[in-house]
């Protein structure tokens, strides 16, 4: 992977850059998307939106990893009441 990055406040102090990405951002939105049950997403938008689920349904994981948690929290003795708020 090759990455170059450009600070725009640098080489655009007249503000060109931001409407120009956000208009071919919206040209780019606006194609068809492969099925008719998909929409058209940019880069960064499944992130964003996994983000805002996690936060609000929370990470799931397995149960033989959430058991690990709770040991080893038990191990370096951290507080059973504590453990049990966390837990449920």
């Amino acid at each position: 992977m090759f990455s170059f990055y450009v600070n725009p406040g640098l080489v655009d102090p007249a503000d060109f850059f931001g409407p120009e990405v956000a208009r071919y951002t919206a040209f780019v939105k606006a194609s068809r998307p492969a099925t008719s049950e998909q929409e058209v997403l940019v880069a960064g938008e499944p992130e964003i939106r996994m983000r805002a689920k996690r936060q609000a349904e929370g990470l799931p994981l397995p149960d033989d990893t959430w058991t690990s948690i709770v040991n080893a929290a038990r191990l370096v003795g951290l507080d059973e009441r504590r453990i049990q708020q966390v837990a449920f």
